[in-house]
């Protein structure tokens, strides 16, 4: 059996089989040697949406006469039309600002021709993967990995400018998070952000490359939300979309998930299911494919299904099939079969973002450290951390273990990351449930005050902050003070020094506040 094709047609994706392997080789795809000339207008932001113009390249031997103009003089590979001078469309089965322009030999004003294009470079015309270049794994490095003596791809748009966003950005993008458990909080808010659409759990986890093993370790980030749409899982693949609405939201930006994936790895595959539309979604955000193809603007491809019929979503086939061969070819699953295996591991509902290709420290030693706990993700050094909580005496201040332990634990920092928990929410990090250690929790002796910020009004009247201080439970042995600034909930400031004295005076004080009034930065820090 074929996989499915354009709508209407009889071909449907079969359920899977009990061992497997039928089923592998039921859906395997078969990629045609020459794509469908024509390009449907939904082929650059997925089905039923709105591609934008055609674009006017002068210099670039185009394809096509139109965006569902047939090829002019040329053949199409892999969705790439090559042919007579003419209107190059946008990139089939990517978003993005602006897809990179067509292939071209013909030299520039200066003499030298222009560099083969990513759509073009990224599959061989039989389709085998190019070779890839050895790169630097160091996150601070990797905004170098770009070939600048490789020339821009010249574009234009009749009568307009055009914004254009180069890869580099999401390195650039990605440097917010000035470490890598921030990323991770990133990424779990998002979790907290699906409880009012059934989320009940949040899991972390480090697994093996399904294909490259242990030497390329992968972190799972999953979840039982309601999951995206084809619309939604675009947006989220895009730069300022947010559609999260109300108050008491942790996401606002629309730029959490670029951000956190690309500081923690070089990829990230995200698949969702959703219950409401009965589909599924599988994308791609990929800095290794747009730096080893020299991209000059982020693509994203994505593919959608029918959950259902199991059919393919698509209104062209040759843009499904390019999309479904990059994914393949720069994703951790090779084949569609591989991809469905994923799919129908997940819950009725929910999204699993996958991470990989992790970043190193500058001595090439992994950024996340998996070795010394097994149900833990730290950052590297935290035994150093540790001897700073010796006192003078050779004595462990257990106050400032316990306080100062989220900057280099994950379970620790989740474990006071959120002022309150939802009922019956859970928390998993490796396989073993994260225990609630709020700052609450943690405190002794606690007294309440009321904060009335200036200027700052609520439909009551004026606004009164609730202020909780009180005593480490470790207090009066341990030096631990500040407060845990909350904002929606969310922790940006942790353990906040607020008042320093050479005396004893203020030592074990701590506290918490929520200050919602106030704008926090797009990284929540």
């Amino acid at each position: 059996m074929q996989p499915a094709g354009a709508p209407g047609s009889n071909h449907h994706l079969p359920a899977p089989h009990a061992h497997g392997a039928p089923f592998a080789a039921a859906i395997r795809p078969s990629l045609p040697d020459t794509a469908d000339p024509r390009i449907g207008a939904g082929g650059l932001m997925g089905r039923g949406a709105w591609a934008g113009p055609p674009v006017v390249s002068r210099d670039l031997q185009g394809g096509l006469q139109g965006a569902m103009g047939p090829v002019v003089g040329g053949a199409a590979i892999g969705g790439v039309a090559q042919g007579r001078q003419g209107l190059v469309p946008p990139m089939p089965g990517m978003i993005g600002l602006r897809p990179p322009a067509m292939e071209s030999t013909r030299p520039n004003n200066d003499g030298r021709a222009f560099q083969p294009s990513v759509a073009s470079t990224a599959l061989s015309a039989a389709g085998h993967p190019r070779s890839r270049r050895k790169v630097s794994r160091q996150f601070w490095q990797a905004g170098d990995l770009f070939d600048l003596d490789a020339g821009i791809q010249p574009t234009c748009m009749p009568g307009l400018d055009h914004a254009r966003l180069h890869p580099r950005f999401l390195h650039s993008n990605a440097t917010s998070h000035k470490w890598a458990l921030g990323a991770l909080a990133e990424l779990l808010d998002n979790s907290m952000d699906e409880v009012d659409q059934g989320c009940s759990y949040v899991r972390v986890d480090k697994v093996d490359h399904p294909t490259e093993g242990a030497g390329n370790p992968m972190i799972i980030i999953e979840d039982n939300g309601g999951g995206m749409d084809p619309s939604k899982i675009r947006n989220c693949m895009s730069f300022g979309f947010s559609m999260k609405q109300g108050k008491k939201k942790i996401g606002q930006y629309g730029n959490g998930f670029k951000t956190s994936t690309m500081r923690l790895g070089a990829d990230a595959l995200v698949i969702t299911r959703c219950k409401s539309t009965s589909t599924c979604s599988v994308g791609l955000l990929s800095y290794t494919f747009l730096t080893q193809t020299n991209a000059q603007d982020v693509v994203v491809p994505i593919i959608d299904y029918d959950l259902v019929t199991r059919r393919r979503r698509m209104d062209d086939k040759a843009d499904w099939d390019t999309r479904l061969s990059l994914l393949c070819e720069w994703g951790p699953y090779k084949t569609e079969a591989d991809i469905w295996r994923a799919i129908l591991s997940l819950a009725d509902q929910g999204t699993r973002v996958c991470i990989w290709n992790l970043w190193q420290t500058s001595d090439d030693t992994p950024e996340l450290d998996f070795v010394s706990h097994p149900h833990d993700m730290r950052l590297p050094g935290w035994e150093d951390e540790m001897k700073e909580v010796i006192t003078r005496n050779g004595q462990v201040d257990k106050g400032a273990a316990r306080c100062h332990a989220y900057r280099h634990s994950l379970r620790a920092y989740v474990g006071i990351l959120y002022l309150e928990w939802p009922q019956n929410f859970k928390f998993i990090i490796r396989g073993v449930d994260v225990e609630k250690t709020t700052v609450r929790c943690g405190m002794k002796h606690i007294m309440n005050y009321e904060y009335r910020p200036r200027q700052q009004t609520s439909d009551e009247g004026q606004l009164v902050v609730p202020v909780y201080i009180g005593f480490a439970k470790e207090a009066p042995d341990t030096s631990v003070s500040g407060f845990c600034v909350y904002h929606r909930n969310r922790l940006i400031k942790p353990f906040w020094k607020v008042y320093s004295s050479a005396s004893s005076m203020g030592r074990g004080v701590i506290g918490y506040l929520q200050v919602d009034f106030v704008e926090p930065a797009h990284d929540k820090q």
